[in-house]
């Protein structure tokens, strides 16, 4: 889902931080019923998914990063072809659809 003033989603009332990003995404799971889920953060979502990990950790089932936003890189360990591939413009996009789709089909329609 969007966060508050990111996306498509409007800005909201008060202060926009991590707990408020915690609460909104227990909020969606509990809206659509889901106890327990296999969440994937990408960017700013990698903050807030391990920050959910750490406050509800049973409602989770596992937790995938996705260039997480302020983590060191891991270019290092990383074979150089995949490094190439990944810096294709919309790979990122591809992967991304292809890990919600999985999850989608795994968590929410097995």
């Amino acid at each position: 889902p969007d966060l508050y003033g990111r996306g498509f989603s409007s800005a909201g009332v008060g202060r926009m931080d991590e707990g408020l990003f915690i609460e909104q995404l227990r909020d969606l799971l509990d809206h659509l019923g889901l106890a327990r889920v296999d969440i994937v953060g990408y960017s700013l979502g990698g903050a807030v998914a391990l920050a959910f990990a750490a406050r509800y950790p049973e409602r989770l089932n596992s937790v995938a990063l996705l260039a997480p936003a302020g983590m060191p890189s891991c270019g290092a360990f990383v074979p150089r072809p995949i490094v190439r591939l990944a810096r294709l413009p919309g790979f990122d996009l591809l992967l991304g659809s292809i890990v919600l789709s999985q999850l989608l089909r795994r968590s929410i329609f097995a």
